[in-house]
């Protein structure tokens, strides 16, 4: 079963992770990059608001056919309980009939609000979520 691990990762924490599971899975890598990276102080309260009203960011394209994939493992950081904005831009990409494993971090916090907003998108769309793993940015 070919897999995918698709990440985004503004700290480099949630990077560190996914590289990590993508060599434990022999998964091909896939980051999302902002285009316009700012300062923390913009980027966590603006990102923060996008996140809580699931807003896409701007992002560098990628060439990957997301739908070669059977299996999709996706990390990513949680912003004011939600997934950061990048991540919505990949989730509407994911082959019906995928599985998916969710690998949320996060500084504190519950990550279940996050995990049932992404199981939503993503069943509505004909996905499903095989796991859903939450790990504290401090454990990494």
């Amino acid at each position: 079963m070919k897999t995918v691990l698709i990440y985004f990762s503004y700290t480099g924490k949630t990077k560190i992770l996914a590289e990590q599971k993508a060599k434990e899975e022999g998964a091909d890598l896939l980051p999302l990059t902002l285009i316009k990276r700012r300062g923390n102080f913009l980027t966590y309260t603006v990102g923060s608001l996008c996140a809580r009203s699931h807003r896409k960011a701007k992002l560098h394209s990628f060439n990957t056919d997301l739908s070669q994939y059977e299996r999709v493992i996706i990390a990513m950081p949680i912003w004011a309980g939600y997934p950061a904005p990048a991540i919505n831009n990949v989730l509407p990409l994911i082959k019906r009939g995928s599985s998916v494993e969710l690998i949320f971090t996060s500084g504190s916090g519950n990550s279940q609000k996050s995990g049932e907003y992404v199981k939503s998108v993503l069943s509505g769309n004909g996905v499903k979520v095989t796991g859903i793993t939450d790990i504290k940015a401090s454990e990494i």
